[in-house]
């Protein structure tokens, strides 16, 4: 029966229904490290020092490998006298954790994220959201919170969290190109509350307000920020988000909610936009801000490849068009 390791959390292992109890201590902490290098060999020399924080003893090596035989009794139970391991394997000049990639939840997390934020790029706001839900679905807590106080934990943690936040902003992306404004608000004043530097999520709440009728506080949105910047930074907001100040006040089109977008729910399988060509630069600079316009934009990007190739073209919007 296939193992799971989970590490989006506490450390946890499970093989089918039921739970491995590993012991606290120092196996907890080497299974946790080779978790977190799946399918990597972990030298010996670098498990001692990160067990050892630095200062393993002259015992450690018996140590070391009085813990990787506990811990291959634990993950396989069923192993013969005198059979090879094959999950925690012996492989020169350390030792490496077996296993498919979907085995470990942070694994299954990357690939899901990377899957949403790819669909997200080709207009497919839908099939972004689908994926992201199921990748931050699978975080419990911080990334093995309870081996916080291990060095070899803080950098992964640092590298894992970040990903998280940016799959938290792909997905409220998503939302907004699905025409989800008003039920992100809430989300979103919470999320600039506990990352209040992440300027992304402030634009983002700028358009969920304006989309709902609410240009003041959209334009208070950024008054707000800019006062925490320059209190606590001595920074101005990014030439983005001044652009999107600008565009609010001026109640530019290209703001409006995606027309039609909302009929779209996560059960439904109706078609969605095909993806759209790159664009140019000046038209991609405002980045989560420029979704629900692809038809539009689609047509600025032909415009402007055949202006480049000399061909004079006049672009305006539907709206302006004879009927």
């Amino acid at each position: 029966m296939e193992l799971e390791f989970r590490m989006l959390g506490p450390l946890e292992v499970w093989r089918g229904e039921s739970r491995v109890v590993i012991a606290p201590g120092r196996p907890r902490a080497l299974l946790g490290l080779l978790v977190v290098h799946l399918g990597e060999v972990v030298s010996v020399d670098r498990l001692l020092h990160e067990l050892w924080q630095g200062g393993p003893p002259a015992s450690a090596a018996h140590a070391l490998q009085v813990y990787v035989s506990s811990l291959r009794k634990l993950l396989e139970p069923e192993r013969r006298p005198g059979r090879s391991a094959q999950v925690l394997v012996t492989r020169a000049p350390g030792y490496t954790l077996e296993g498919p990639p979907d085995c470990c939840d942070a694994r299954r997390f990357e690939g899901l994220a990377a899957e949403g934020s790819r669909a997200l790029e080709e207009g497919r706001p839908l099939d972004a959201l689908r994926a992201l839900d199921k990748a931050l679905c699978l975080w419990r807590g911080p990334v093995l919170a309870d081996l916080a106080d291990e060095p070899f934990v803080q950098a992964v943690a640092t590298r894992f969290e970040e990903m998280r936040l940016d799959a938290t902003e792909a997905r409220f992306e998503a939302q907004l190109a699905l025409g989800r404004h008003a039920e992100v608000i809430a989300a979103l004043e919470d999320s600039v509350g506990r990352y209040p530097f992440r300027e992304r999520l402030w634009g983002q709440l700028m358009v969920a307000l304006y989309r709902s009728g609410r240009q003041a506080e959209a334009l208070g949105a950024f008054q707000r920020l800019r006062r925490l910047l320059g209190e606590e930074l001595g920074l101005e907001p990014s030439p983005e988000l001044r652009r999107l100040e600008a565009a609010v006040l001026r109640h530019d089109p290209d703001l409006a909610a995606p027309a039609g977008a909302s009929v779209f729910d996560e059960g439904d399988s109706g078609a969605q936009s095909e993806p759209t060509r790159p664009l140019p630069s000046f038209l991609t600079e405002l980045g989560p801000v420029f979704v629900g316009r692809q038809q539009e934009l689609e047509r600025l990007g032909q415009s402007w490849e055949e202006a480049g190739a000399g061909q004079l073209r006049l672009a305006s919007p539907a709206w302006a068009r004879p009927g």
